[in-house]
């Protein structure tokens, strides 16, 4: 009787353990599933419905499965790592993947850190699941044989750095409309064409996150950006006119740098208050006038070798310290209009004014009045309006 009584409670201890252990594998889980040669030219991570698997050519992935004790609360997944090969000519993943221990389908919202990178194989477009909202740093980066249009799903929130740098898209680009946060050199020398639009969710965009990226339309930024980082735009060929939102508080070196299809006017908003160098360096269509407001506190050396003609300084507080003989480098600027000033500044010409190796030389009026023909007549103080004074 003792003895089947024992025999009894081990039964029921090894039934516990073996509860345990499930459970276990069930809360936090990582899998390998491999792929099996499919015919179907378009490489599946799911089926074409975006439910379960199919269509892989060879190699594996790596699932983490996550859930909470609550049978009742969302399923979620991540794919953290990629050894595939593959020879289709699109990816489409799925919204869901089945953990092979429950059989229940977990929603993919993540893909990991460097989970496809330099996997070359994948010849053709992806589709990325409309369930995903994390992108993680070098998910994609180096996948050169990435072509078409990209699609970042509307529940993706951040892309990490990195992400699709090095791909070369040559389709379009169409963001999340919940996208906060895009991570350094994101879309780094990519080869994207049309327009470039932010949503307005977009708080954070990072140094480098598009240099290099193509384009051939429009660009809108968030109206609730206030960072425009290194390099951010660097040789981008957008073209029509440069749009500064009025949440901007800096704007950082070459931000805008080389991108040569810009046209027409560049209002810096009075939320402004530092400006790195050459923002706007070799932006040589921009030809209209450069408005400053009076909150910048940095040294100047931004605006040259544009087409910009003329430049307009609002309020009383900018002071020619803040200028070097730089800062209109190379410019074709003819006028210097001072908007709400009381007075004539007394500033140092040289510094203020001086447009060294410009096409023209020319600073031809300031507040209307006619100055010199030449910059060196300027700076020798030849034909200034009572107050001013020359170096």
């Amino acid at each position: 009787m003792i003895i089947k009584e024992i025999i009894q409670n081990k039964k029921k201890l090894y039934s516990i353990v073996a509860v345990i252990v499930v459970v276990f594998l069930t809360l936090i889980f990582a899998f390998s599933i491999h792929w099996n040669r499919n015919a179907d030219p378009t490489a599946y991570v799911g089926n074409a419905d975006g439910t379960n698997w199919k269509g892989y050519q060879s190699g594996s992935l790596t699932v983490e499965f996550n859930e909470t004790a609550n049978n009742n609360s969302r399923k979620t997944c991540k794919i953290t790592s990629d050894n595939a090969s593959y020879t289709a000519h699109n990816l489409i993943f799925p919204r869901t993947i089945q953990n092979p221990i429950t059989n229940l389908n977990y929603e993919v919202i993540e893909i990991g850190n460097n989970a496809f990178q330099y996997n070359i194989t994948i010849a053709g477009s992806i589709t990325l699941p409309t369930s995903l909202e994390i992108i993680n740093d070098y998910a994609f980066s180096e996948c050169a044989s990435l072509q078409g249009d990209l699609v970042i799903p509307n529940h993706v929130t951040t892309i990490g750095n990195f992400a699709f740098s090095n791909v070369g898209f040559a389709g379009t680009l169409k963001l999340s409309n919940h996208l906060s946060t895009i991570g350094e050199s994101a879309f780094y020398q990519n080869t994207f064409t049309k327009d470039l639009i932010f949503p307005d969710s977009v708080i954070s965009i990072g140094v480098q996150a598009f240099e290099y990226a193509g384009f051939n339309g429009i660009l809108r930024l968030p109206n609730n950006l206030e960072i425009l980082e290194e390099r951010t735009f660097f040789q981008c060929g957008f073209t029509g006119k440069l749009h500064i939102p009025a949440t901007v508080t800096t704007i950082n070196e070459a931000a805008f740098g080389n991108c040569s299809k810009l046209t027409g006017d560049v209002i810096i908003p009075n939320s402004v208050s530092v400006i790195g160098e050459f923002i706007i360096e070799n932006c040589e269509n921009l030809n209209g006038k450069l408005v400053l407001p009076n909150t910048i506190t940095s040294t100047l050396n931004s605006f040259s070798y544009t087409a910009l003609t003329s430049v307009v300084f609002l309020g009383e507080n900018l002071r020619s310290s803040l200028f070097s003989s730089w800062t209109f480098c190379q410019s074709h600027i003819s006028q210097f209009i001072f908007d709400g000033w009381n007075s004539t500044p007394n500033w140092n010409v040289q510094n203020a004014f001086a447009v060294p190796g410009s096409d023209n030389g020319i600073v031809r009026s300031i507040n209307g009045n006619l100055l010199a023909e030449t910059a060196l007549d300027v700076l020798k103080g030849i034909g200034l309006p009572t107050g001013w004074t020359a170096a």
